[in-house]
């Protein structure tokens, strides 16, 4: 018959009290968190008294450990997040942009929905274009 872990045995751990006193900081980081679910797998606790014990989800709890275990147990590769990388099909790039412009400085009457018709894009990112890119604001005249 196997020994269970009573929520006493969890506090026990040194390091992991050190984290869940920093955890209570305002500052608290997704990394933070990663580092301190780190350490509870190791002292080979369960999801569930991880979970409950730092305050986050299982399911983070579980993901954390089903990385650690794809990895062979390597920590530097599963301590922090993966970085995401950009679309390799996105549309506004700079040439796009001057494309855009080059057409609004011929027509500025142009409407947007003229525009993304033209090049075949949606009208959003033609909007997104002009907004964010090229800082266009429209005007127009107030009667009386």
């Amino acid at each position: 018959m196997s020994k269970m872990r009573t929520n006493t045995d969890f506090k026990n751990t040194d390091i992991v009290s050190k984290l869940k006193l920093e955890m209570e900081d305002n500052k608290l980081t997704q990394e933070m968190k990663r580092h301190a679910v780190i350490v509870a797998i190791h002292a080979n606790h369960s999801d569930l008294e991880i979970s409950r014990f730092l305050k986050i989800a299982r399911s983070f709890v579980n993901k954390v450990r089903r990385e650690l275990e794809a990895s062979d147990g390597n920590v530097e590769s599963v301590a922090k997040r993966k970085k995401h990388e950009a679309r390799s099909d996105k549309v506004r790039t700079s040439q796009f942009v001057q494309k855009v412009q080059g057409i609004i400085d011929e027509d500025p009457s142009k409407s947007i929905r003229a525009i993304s018709k033209d090049l075949k894009v949606s009208e959003c990112t033609i909007r997104r274009i002009i907004h964010e890119d090229i800082r266009y604001k429209s005007y127009a005249m107030r009667r009386g």
